[in-house]
């Protein structure tokens, strides 16, 4: 039983997530891979919703701001490419696009830029082409803002929020490398720093290996 992941697959987490957003419930069901879940639909195999509802709801919540995470990197990779695509200095590929990372020096230069977090209300970033491009992802995705009100399952109605494009890593310590135990031969180091509420550890670790 996985109890802090829903799916065994990454790429999958954005697929239950529009499916939620789509009403898709007969999908986003079969792609779920939780025991509570799974069973459900085996004793009433058309009661997706319910089915869903197994679930831990702050895993679903999870589901849905993957989503959200993705239309957010999406949109400032889209905006770093067509405004400072001298100042690149890394692009990694994951299972949905591509993040952008530009130089220090460069960041100073906006790091105030705010990116909408998408949810029902039409949250608004200062930069207008910041608020095109996301819309643009939306409608690729043939979504608009009010598919983030799910009736069936109001607790993971989403409203939106604007969010820093750029924030700050604190306290970061990083200690010399030793061996590493669980690969023969190897070695790790490890790592520890603060991020603000919200932020994903992975692409500060991604920033900091550039």
């Amino acid at each position: 039983d996985l109890h802090s992941f829903p799916t065994r697959r990454s790429s999958d987490l954005v697929k239950i997530a529009k499916a939620f957003l789509t009403k898709d419930f007969k999908l986003a069901a079969k792609l779920i891979d939780q025991r509570q879940v799974q069973e459900h639909l085996k004793q009433v195999p058309t009661d997706f919703i319910g089915a869903i509802k197994k679930a831990p709801m702050r895993l679903l919540r999870l589901l849905v701001n993957s989503y959200q995470s993705y239309i957010f990197n999406t949109t400032l990779s889209q905006y770093l490419t067509n405004n400072h695509k001298n100042q690149i200095i890394k692009q990694d590929k994951y299972s949905q696009g591509t993040l952008t990372f530009i130089n220090d020096k460069q960041i100073e230069q906006i790091k105030d830029l705010t990116i909408p977090l998408i949810g029902f209300s039409k949250t608004l970033s200062d930069n207008q082409e910041i608020n095109t491009i996301a819309t643009n992802i939306l409608k690729q995705d043939n979504l608009t803002n009010k598919n983030f009100i799910i009736k069936q399952i109001p607790q993971i109605t989403l409203e939106g929020e604007l969010k820093q494009a750029f924030i700050e890593i604190e306290n970061l310590i990083i200690q010399e490398s030793q061996p590493d135990e669980l690969n023969e031969n190897k070695k790790k180091i490890k790592v520890t720093f603060t991020l603000p509420k919200s932020s994903y550890a992975t692409m500060a670790i991604s920033k900091l290996i550039k």
